[in-house]
Protein backbone atom coordinates (compact mmCIF):
# COMPACT_ATOMS: atom_id res chain seq x y z
CA UNK A 1 0.00 0.00 0.00
CA UNK A 2 2.16 2.85 -1.29
CA UNK A 3 0.00 5.58 0.30
CA UNK A 4 0.73 4.14 3.79
CA UNK A 5 4.42 3.47 3.11
CA UNK A 6 4.80 7.11 2.14
CA UNK A 7 3.83 8.16 5.69
CA UNK A 8 7.06 6.87 7.22
CA UNK A 9 8.83 3.73 8.47
CA UNK A 10 6.85 0.74 9.70
CA UNK A 11 7.51 1.26 13.42
CA UNK A 12 6.33 4.88 13.18
CA UNK A 13 3.14 3.86 11.38
CA UNK A 14 2.50 1.11 13.95
CA UNK A 15 2.93 3.56 16.81
CA UNK A 16 0.54 5.98 15.11
CA UNK A 17 -2.09 3.23 14.75
CA UNK A 18 -1.70 2.22 18.40
CA UNK A 19 -2.07 5.79 19.63
CA UNK A 20 -5.05 6.66 17.43
CA UNK A 21 -7.12 3.47 17.48
CA UNK A 22 -8.07 3.47 21.16
CA UNK A 23 -8.58 -0.30 20.83
CA UNK A 24 -5.05 -1.70 20.81
CA UNK A 25 -2.16 -1.73 23.26
CA UNK A 26 1.46 -2.82 23.09
CA UNK A 27 2.25 -4.98 26.11
CA UNK A 28 5.00 -7.30 24.82
CA UNK A 29 2.51 -8.13 22.06
CA UNK A 30 -0.11 -6.16 20.14
CA UNK A 31 -3.51 -6.93 21.68
CA UNK A 32 -6.95 -5.45 22.24
CA UNK A 33 -7.35 -3.22 25.29
CA UNK A 34 -10.66 -4.91 26.07
CA UNK A 35 -11.26 -8.58 25.46
CA UNK A 36 -14.77 -7.93 24.14
CA UNK A 37 -13.31 -6.76 20.83
CA UNK A 38 -11.34 -9.99 20.53
CA UNK A 39 -14.39 -12.08 21.43
CA UNK A 40 -16.58 -10.22 18.95
CA UNK A 41 -14.17 -10.75 16.06
CA UNK A 42 -13.68 -14.40 17.04
CA UNK A 43 -17.44 -14.95 17.03
CA UNK A 44 -17.76 -13.27 13.63
CA UNK A 45 -14.98 -15.38 12.14
CA UNK A 46 -16.29 -18.67 13.56
CA UNK A 47 -19.73 -18.07 12.10
CA UNK A 48 -18.48 -16.88 8.71
CA UNK A 49 -16.15 -19.87 8.43
CA UNK A 50 -18.99 -22.27 9.29
CA UNK A 51 -17.19 -23.34 12.48
CA UNK A 52 -20.12 -23.26 14.90
CA UNK A 53 -19.57 -26.91 15.81
CA UNK A 54 -16.00 -26.11 16.81
CA UNK A 55 -17.25 -23.21 18.92
CA UNK A 56 -19.90 -25.33 20.65
CA UNK A 57 -17.30 -27.91 21.64
CA UNK A 58 -15.97 -25.25 24.02
CA UNK A 59 -19.39 -24.37 25.48
CA UNK A 60 -18.52 -25.57 28.99
CA UNK A 61 -15.32 -23.50 29.11
CA UNK A 62 -15.70 -20.13 30.80
CA UNK A 63 -13.35 -18.33 28.39
CA UNK A 64 -15.68 -19.14 25.51
CA UNK A 65 -19.00 -18.08 27.06
CA UNK A 66 -18.91 -14.51 25.75
CA UNK A 67 -17.92 -15.70 22.28
CA UNK A 68 -20.95 -17.99 22.19
CA UNK A 69 -23.27 -15.19 23.29
CA UNK A 70 -21.77 -12.80 20.75
CA UNK A 71 -22.03 -15.28 17.90
CA UNK A 72 -25.83 -15.14 18.20
CA UNK A 73 -25.73 -11.61 16.80
CA UNK A 74 -24.10 -12.92 13.63
CA UNK A 75 -26.43 -15.89 13.18
CA UNK A 76 -29.61 -16.27 11.20
CA UNK A 77 -32.74 -17.89 12.59
CA UNK A 78 -31.74 -21.47 11.75
CA UNK A 79 -28.19 -21.06 13.06
CA UNK A 80 -29.45 -19.47 16.28
CA UNK A 81 -31.80 -22.40 16.86
CA UNK A 82 -28.90 -24.77 16.19
CA UNK A 83 -26.66 -23.07 18.78
CA UNK A 84 -29.34 -22.82 21.48
CA UNK A 85 -30.59 -26.39 20.93
CA UNK A 86 -27.04 -27.74 21.14
CA UNK A 87 -26.46 -25.87 24.43
CA UNK A 88 -29.68 -27.29 25.87
CA UNK A 89 -28.65 -30.80 24.84
CA UNK A 90 -25.18 -30.41 26.36
CA UNK A 91 -26.74 -29.20 29.59
CA UNK A 92 -29.15 -32.15 29.67
CA UNK A 93 -26.19 -34.51 29.40
CA UNK A 94 -24.22 -32.78 32.17
CA UNK A 95 -24.75 -32.60 35.93
CA UNK A 96 -24.20 -30.24 38.84
CA UNK A 97 -22.81 -26.76 38.25
CA UNK A 98 -21.82 -27.62 34.67
CA UNK A 99 -25.45 -28.45 33.85
CA UNK A 100 -26.59 -25.23 35.50
CA UNK A 101 -24.10 -23.12 33.55
CA UNK A 102 -24.89 -24.70 30.17
CA UNK A 103 -28.63 -24.26 30.57
CA UNK A 104 -28.09 -20.69 31.71
CA UNK A 105 -25.85 -20.06 28.69
CA UNK A 106 -28.62 -21.43 26.47
CA UNK A 107 -31.07 -19.03 28.11
CA UNK A 108 -28.73 -16.06 27.74
CA UNK A 109 -28.16 -16.89 24.09
CA UNK A 110 -31.90 -17.24 23.48
CA UNK A 111 -32.59 -13.90 25.18
CA UNK A 112 -30.19 -12.15 22.80
CA UNK A 113 -31.58 -13.75 19.65
CA UNK A 114 -33.42 -11.44 17.26
CA UNK A 115 -35.58 -14.37 16.14
CA UNK A 116 -35.96 -17.87 17.49
CA UNK A 117 -38.56 -20.58 17.03
CA UNK A 118 -41.12 -20.61 19.83
CA UNK A 119 -40.57 -24.33 20.35
CA UNK A 120 -36.91 -23.69 21.12
CA UNK A 121 -37.79 -20.81 23.47
CA UNK A 122 -40.23 -23.08 25.28
CA UNK A 123 -37.52 -25.72 25.77
CA UNK A 124 -35.18 -23.08 27.18
CA UNK A 125 -37.88 -21.73 29.53
CA UNK A 126 -38.49 -25.27 30.78
CA UNK A 127 -34.79 -25.61 31.65
CA UNK A 128 -34.70 -22.22 33.39
CA UNK A 129 -37.67 -23.16 35.59
CA UNK A 130 -35.57 -26.06 36.83
CA UNK A 131 -32.83 -23.59 37.83
CA UNK A 132 -35.01 -21.49 40.13
CA UNK A 133 -34.88 -20.48 42.84
CA UNK A 134 -31.20 -19.49 42.69
CA UNK A 135 -29.26 -21.11 45.53
CA UNK A 136 -26.21 -18.86 45.84
CA UNK A 137 -24.84 -15.39 45.20
CA UNK A 138 -23.21 -16.65 41.99
CA UNK A 139 -26.45 -18.14 40.71
CA UNK A 140 -28.28 -14.91 41.57
CA UNK A 141 -25.80 -12.85 39.53
CA UNK A 142 -25.98 -15.23 36.56
CA UNK A 143 -29.77 -15.40 36.55
CA UNK A 144 -30.09 -11.61 36.72
CA UNK A 145 -28.24 -11.40 33.40
CA UNK A 146 -31.41 -12.71 31.75
CA UNK A 147 -33.07 -9.41 32.55
CA UNK A 148 -36.85 -8.89 32.78
CA UNK A 149 -37.46 -12.03 30.70
CA UNK A 150 -36.71 -14.22 33.73
CA UNK A 151 -39.23 -12.50 36.00
CA UNK A 152 -42.24 -14.65 34.99
CA UNK A 153 -40.17 -17.76 35.79
CA UNK A 154 -39.26 -16.72 39.34
CA UNK A 155 -41.26 -18.41 42.12
CA UNK A 156 -43.36 -16.75 44.79
CA UNK A 157 -42.15 -16.76 48.40
CA UNK A 158 -44.31 -19.65 49.61
CA UNK A 159 -42.50 -22.91 50.34
CA UNK A 160 -39.06 -21.29 50.01
CA UNK A 161 -36.51 -21.04 52.78
CA UNK A 162 -35.55 -17.58 53.99
CA UNK A 163 -32.20 -17.90 52.19
CA UNK A 164 -33.92 -18.83 48.93
CA UNK A 165 -36.33 -15.92 49.32
CA UNK A 166 -33.42 -13.51 49.69
CA UNK A 167 -31.70 -14.94 46.60
CA UNK A 168 -34.86 -14.50 44.51
CA UNK A 169 -35.29 -10.98 45.84
CA UNK A 170 -31.67 -10.12 45.00
CA UNK A 171 -32.16 -11.47 41.48
CA UNK A 172 -35.08 -9.10 40.99
CA UNK A 173 -33.13 -6.21 42.52
CA UNK A 174 -30.19 -6.71 40.16
CA UNK A 175 -32.63 -6.52 37.27
CA UNK A 176 -34.33 -3.46 38.77
CA UNK A 177 -37.36 -3.56 36.49
CA UNK A 178 -40.69 -2.04 37.46
CA UNK A 179 -42.21 -5.29 36.16
CA UNK A 180 -40.82 -7.03 39.24
CA UNK A 181 -42.79 -4.92 41.72
CA UNK A 182 -45.89 -7.17 41.99
CA UNK A 183 -43.68 -10.12 42.94
CA UNK A 184 -41.51 -8.00 45.27
CA UNK A 185 -44.73 -6.87 46.97
CA UNK A 186 -45.65 -10.52 47.62
CA UNK A 187 -42.26 -11.13 49.22
CA UNK A 188 -42.76 -7.99 51.32
CA UNK A 189 -45.67 -9.64 53.12
CA UNK A 190 -43.45 -12.38 54.56
CA UNK A 191 -42.78 -12.30 58.32
CA UNK A 192 -38.97 -12.61 58.04
CA UNK A 193 -37.28 -9.40 59.25
CA UNK A 194 -34.14 -10.37 57.31
CA UNK A 195 -36.10 -10.58 54.07
CA UNK A 196 -38.05 -7.40 54.72
CA UNK A 197 -34.84 -5.50 55.57
CA UNK A 198 -33.39 -6.69 52.25
CA UNK A 199 -36.48 -5.33 50.50
CA UNK A 200 -35.95 -1.95 52.15
CA UNK A 201 -32.26 -2.00 51.19
CA UNK A 202 -33.18 -2.74 47.55
CA UNK A 203 -35.12 0.51 47.15
CA UNK A 204 -32.29 2.39 45.32
CA UNK A 205 -32.26 -0.32 42.60
CA UNK A 206 -35.77 0.64 41.43
CA UNK A 207 -37.66 3.74 40.40
CA UNK A 208 -38.15 5.41 43.78
CA UNK A 209 -41.80 6.49 43.68
CA UNK A 210 -43.40 3.28 42.33
CA UNK A 211 -41.36 1.17 44.75
CA UNK A 212 -42.40 3.36 47.69
CA UNK A 213 -46.06 3.27 46.66
CA UNK A 214 -46.45 -0.36 45.59
CA UNK A 215 -44.02 -2.11 47.96
CA UNK A 216 -42.86 -0.12 50.97
CA UNK A 217 -46.17 1.54 51.84
CA UNK A 218 -47.86 -1.88 52.02
CA UNK A 219 -45.44 -3.76 54.28
CA UNK A 220 -44.53 -3.85 57.96
CA UNK A 221 -41.68 -1.41 58.55
CA UNK A 222 -41.71 -0.69 62.27
CA UNK A 223 -38.78 -3.03 63.01
CA UNK A 224 -36.67 -2.04 59.97
CA UNK A 225 -34.07 0.63 59.25
CA UNK A 226 -33.92 2.91 56.21
CA UNK A 227 -30.89 4.61 54.69
CA UNK A 228 -31.70 8.02 53.22
CA UNK A 229 -29.05 8.82 50.64
CA UNK A 230 -31.17 10.70 48.09
CA UNK A 231 -33.41 13.73 48.37
CA UNK A 232 -36.29 11.98 46.61
CA UNK A 233 -36.21 9.14 49.12
CA UNK A 234 -36.46 11.53 52.09
CA UNK A 235 -39.48 13.21 50.54
CA UNK A 236 -41.18 9.87 49.92
CA UNK A 237 -40.51 8.65 53.46
CA UNK A 238 -42.88 11.33 54.72
CA UNK A 239 -45.72 9.47 52.98
CA UNK A 240 -44.81 5.91 54.04
CA UNK A 241 -46.42 4.76 57.29
CA UNK A 242 -44.43 2.89 59.91
CA UNK A 243 -40.94 4.32 59.27
CA UNK A 244 -39.25 4.22 62.69
CA UNK A 245 -35.48 4.09 62.01
CA UNK A 246 -33.47 6.19 59.56
CA UNK A 247 -29.76 6.58 58.79
CA UNK A 248 -28.64 9.60 56.77
CA UNK A 249 -25.30 10.74 55.35
CA UNK A 250 -26.02 14.47 54.89
CA UNK A 251 -22.79 15.28 53.05
CA UNK A 252 -24.42 15.78 49.64
CA UNK A 253 -27.97 16.57 50.73
CA UNK A 254 -29.07 20.23 50.73
CA UNK A 255 -30.42 21.63 53.99
CA UNK A 256 -34.02 22.05 52.74
CA UNK A 257 -34.15 18.34 51.91
CA UNK A 258 -32.79 17.42 55.33
CA UNK A 259 -35.55 19.50 56.87
CA UNK A 260 -38.10 17.07 55.43
CA UNK A 261 -36.99 14.65 58.17
CA UNK A 262 -39.15 16.69 60.52
CA UNK A 263 -42.24 15.54 58.56
CA UNK A 264 -41.67 11.77 58.95
CA UNK A 265 -44.45 11.26 61.49
CA UNK A 266 -43.53 7.97 63.20
CA UNK A 267 -39.73 8.28 63.19
CA UNK A 268 -38.18 7.21 66.50
CA UNK A 269 -34.46 6.75 65.79
CA UNK A 270 -32.26 8.93 63.57
CA UNK A 271 -28.55 8.37 62.85
CA UNK A 272 -26.44 10.96 61.03
CA UNK A 273 -23.37 9.22 59.59
CA UNK A 274 -20.51 10.34 57.42
CA UNK A 275 -18.19 8.81 54.86
CA UNK A 276 -14.52 8.36 55.85
CA UNK A 277 -13.57 11.41 53.78
CA UNK A 278 -16.68 13.45 54.58
CA UNK A 279 -17.39 15.89 57.39
CA UNK A 280 -20.98 14.88 57.99
CA UNK A 281 -23.71 17.03 59.51
CA UNK A 282 -23.01 20.74 59.94
CA UNK A 283 -26.26 21.84 61.49
CA UNK A 284 -29.33 20.04 62.72
CA UNK A 285 -32.33 20.02 60.40
CA UNK A 286 -35.72 21.18 61.57
CA UNK A 287 -36.68 19.31 64.73
CA UNK A 288 -38.71 16.12 64.61
CA UNK A 289 -40.25 15.86 68.07
CA UNK A 290 -41.23 12.21 67.62
CA UNK A 291 -37.56 11.12 67.57
CA UNK A 292 -36.46 9.50 70.82
CA UNK A 293 -32.89 8.48 69.89
CA UNK A 294 -30.43 10.63 67.93
CA UNK A 295 -26.88 9.71 66.88
CA UNK A 296 -24.51 12.25 65.29
CA UNK A 297 -21.16 11.35 63.70
CA UNK A 298 -19.84 14.65 62.37
CA UNK A 299 -16.53 16.47 62.49
CA UNK A 300 -17.95 20.01 62.52
CA UNK A 301 -21.39 19.66 64.01
CA UNK A 302 -22.96 22.74 65.57
CA UNK A 303 -25.41 21.52 68.26
CA UNK A 304 -27.43 24.74 68.11
CA UNK A 305 -31.13 23.92 67.94
CA UNK A 306 -30.86 20.56 69.69
CA UNK A 307 -33.12 21.75 72.49
CA UNK A 308 -36.02 21.87 70.03
CA UNK A 309 -35.88 18.05 69.74
CA UNK A 310 -38.06 17.70 72.80
CA UNK A 311 -38.80 13.99 72.31
CA UNK A 312 -35.17 12.93 72.79
CA UNK A 313 -34.47 10.33 75.43
CA UNK A 314 -31.10 9.18 74.06
CA UNK A 315 -28.27 11.11 72.35
CA UNK A 316 -24.98 9.71 71.03
CA UNK A 317 -22.27 12.11 69.86
CA UNK A 318 -19.33 10.41 68.12
CA UNK A 319 -16.95 13.27 67.26
CA UNK A 320 -15.58 16.13 69.36
CA UNK A 321 -17.93 19.06 69.85
CA UNK A 322 -17.55 22.11 72.13
CA UNK A 323 -18.97 20.92 75.44
CA UNK A 324 -20.27 24.36 76.59
CA UNK A 325 -22.31 24.71 73.36
CA UNK A 326 -23.63 21.18 73.70
CA UNK A 327 -24.60 21.61 77.36
CA UNK A 328 -26.38 24.88 76.57
CA UNK A 329 -28.80 22.69 74.63
CA UNK A 330 -28.84 19.67 76.96
CA UNK A 331 -29.97 21.67 79.99
CA UNK A 332 -33.23 22.28 78.10
CA UNK A 333 -33.87 18.58 77.47
CA UNK A 334 -35.06 17.29 80.87
CA UNK A 335 -36.52 14.15 79.29
CA UNK A 336 -33.05 12.96 78.17
CA UNK A 337 -32.05 9.75 79.94
CA UNK A 338 -29.06 8.33 77.99
CA UNK A 339 -26.05 10.29 76.74
CA UNK A 340 -22.81 9.49 74.92
CA UNK A 341 -20.15 12.19 74.63
CA UNK A 342 -16.55 11.88 73.32
CA UNK A 343 -14.31 13.41 75.97
CA UNK A 344 -10.73 12.36 76.65
CA UNK A 345 -10.57 13.72 80.21
CA UNK A 346 -13.80 13.97 82.24
CA UNK A 347 -12.22 16.30 84.81
CA UNK A 348 -11.16 18.85 82.21
CA UNK A 349 -14.08 18.54 79.79
CA UNK A 350 -16.85 18.75 82.42
CA UNK A 351 -15.32 21.50 84.53
CA UNK A 352 -17.87 24.26 85.30
CA UNK A 353 -20.58 22.72 83.12
CA UNK A 354 -24.14 22.71 84.49
CA UNK A 355 -25.48 19.47 86.01
CA UNK A 356 -27.84 17.15 84.12
CA UNK A 357 -29.65 15.38 86.97
CA UNK A 358 -32.08 13.62 84.64
CA UNK A 359 -29.41 11.61 82.79
CA UNK A 360 -29.33 8.00 84.02
CA UNK A 361 -26.90 6.37 81.55
CA UNK A 362 -23.59 7.87 80.40
CA UNK A 363 -21.12 6.47 77.85
CA UNK A 364 -17.63 7.93 77.38
CA UNK A 365 -16.25 6.22 74.22
CA UNK A 366 -12.68 7.58 74.06
CA UNK A 367 -11.23 8.39 77.47
CA UNK A 368 -7.46 8.93 77.42
CA UNK A 369 -7.17 10.06 81.05
CA UNK A 370 -9.87 9.06 83.52
CA UNK A 371 -8.28 11.15 86.25
CA UNK A 372 -10.42 12.43 89.10
CA UNK A 373 -14.15 11.80 88.63
CA UNK A 374 -15.47 14.47 90.96
CA UNK A 375 -16.71 16.67 88.10
CA UNK A 376 -18.44 13.69 86.50
CA UNK A 377 -20.19 12.91 89.78
CA UNK A 378 -21.32 16.56 90.09
CA UNK A 379 -22.61 16.92 86.51
CA UNK A 380 -24.36 13.56 86.50
CA UNK A 381 -25.66 13.02 90.05
CA UNK A 382 -28.35 10.48 89.13
CA UNK A 383 -26.38 7.97 87.09
CA UNK A 384 -27.34 4.30 87.30
CA UNK A 385 -25.05 3.16 84.47
CA UNK A 386 -21.60 4.43 83.46
CA UNK A 387 -19.58 2.98 80.57
CA UNK A 388 -15.97 4.13 80.14
CA UNK A 389 -14.03 3.07 77.04
CA UNK A 390 -10.33 3.64 77.66
CA UNK A 391 -7.87 4.37 74.88
CA UNK A 392 -4.77 2.19 74.71
CA UNK A 393 -2.63 4.93 76.27
CA UNK A 394 -4.91 5.37 79.27
CA UNK A 395 -4.19 3.98 82.73
CA UNK A 396 -6.29 0.91 83.51
CA UNK A 397 -6.76 2.04 87.11
CA UNK A 398 -9.73 4.31 87.85
CA UNK A 399 -10.64 5.79 91.23
CA UNK A 400 -14.43 5.44 91.56
CA UNK A 401 -14.57 6.92 95.06
CA UNK A 402 -16.28 10.17 93.92
CA UNK A 403 -19.20 8.05 92.69
CA UNK A 404 -19.86 6.39 96.05
CA UNK A 405 -23.03 8.47 96.57
CA UNK A 406 -24.66 7.11 93.38
CA UNK A 407 -26.81 4.26 94.74
CA UNK A 408 -27.21 1.29 92.41
CA UNK A 409 -24.62 2.62 89.95
CA UNK A 410 -23.25 -0.02 87.58
CA UNK A 411 -19.83 0.83 86.10
CA UNK A 412 -18.40 -0.79 82.99
CA UNK A 413 -14.79 -0.18 81.96
CA UNK A 414 -13.43 -1.39 78.62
Amino acid sequence: MPQIAAQGPADQILRHVLNRSGLLQDDDAIQFIHRTFQDYLAAKELRESDSLDELLRHASEQDWEDVIRLVIGHCGRAETARVVTDLVAQGDAASGWKRWKLHMLAALSASEAASLDEEVRAEVAHRVRALVPPQSVNETAEMAKLGPEVLPLLPGPDDLTEEQQVHVLNTMSKIGSIKALPLVARYAQQPSATLRQAIVAAWPEYAAEPYARDVLARMKLTDLSFVGSQSEALLLLCRIPGVRQLEVDPTHLPSPDLDTISAIPELRELRFTRRPTGQGLKRLPAANKSIARLSVNSIRWNPEGLAAWTGLRGLAVWQRVPMPALFDELVRLPQLRALQIPISSPAAALDSLPPLPWVRSLTLPEVAEAGELGELARVFPSLTHLSIHLKAIASRTIDLTPLRNHPGLRVEVR
